[in-house]
């Protein structure tokens, strides 16, 4: 299918949409930031800390920043950092990529961005992480997918559950073992066409094994 054919069936509302951290690009936190990636988020949590961050990564970062500073500082961190105020605070691309008639919505990303765009338009979309139960889910159409934690339902219990910060957790099969697979199995096979915005494999091996 070319490019420009899958573009034309958008509008018939069985087209997935697939976001990684590249989508987020643009949209500005509570502190009026640019959201970090991976690699900026630990050098933040580094300086903050007052360590250097030379040789270290993502997972370090965080047990230092909760050795030094608690969970709940952790938690409440990560809420600042990533946390999408409203509308003012994301692109038009955003809006209006987020204003389409999207089948059902996967994201890698802890942010809000797809919830705060969908309000753009009026819609509805329900955020949905892993633990979740797909079953209890009746109308399945109006989902957001959050693969690696939504930033809306973290907290204390749940940040060593379902929020993915460390590398070894990109390796995991969270996905592959959990109920989603078989709703994200189906829309492989039956949705028109799947876009991929600011997504790339190379980091996350459990979405990469299934595709």
């Amino acid at each position: 299918m070319e490019f420009n054919e899958a573009l034309s069936y958008i509008n018939q509302g069985n087209c997935v949409l697939f976001v990684g951290s590249g989508f987020s690009i643009g949209a500005t936190n509570s502190e009026g930031l640019c959201l970090p990636t991976g690699s900026g988020l630990a050098k933040l949590f580094y300086n903050e800390c007052n360590e250097s961050s030379d040789g270290g990564n993502l997972q370090d970062a965080s047990d230092l920043y909760v050795e030094r500073y608690g969970t709940t500082a952790l938690v409440n961190r990560l809420k600042e950092l990533f946390t999408i105020n409203g509308p003012k605070d994301i692109t038009s691309d955003q809006k209006f990529i987020t204003s389409l008639p999207w089948k059902r919505v996967y994201t890698t990303n802890y942010d809000n961005i797809v919830e705060v765009g969908y309000s753009c338009s009026s819609k509805k979309i329900y955020p949905k992480v892993l633990s979740d139960s797909l079953l209890d889910i009746n109308d399945k159409t109006k989902l957001c997918i959050h693969l690696n934690g939504y930033i809306g339902s973290l907290d204390e219990s749940s940040i060593d559950k379902e929020f993915k910060l460390t590398d070894q957790s990109y390796t995991s099969e969270d996905f592959i073992e959990s109920d989603w697979i078989t709703l994200f199995d189906i829309d492989l096979k039956i949705a028109d066409a799947i876009f991929f915005m600011g997504f790339s494999m190379g980091t996350d091996l459990d979405i990469k094994r299934i595709i």
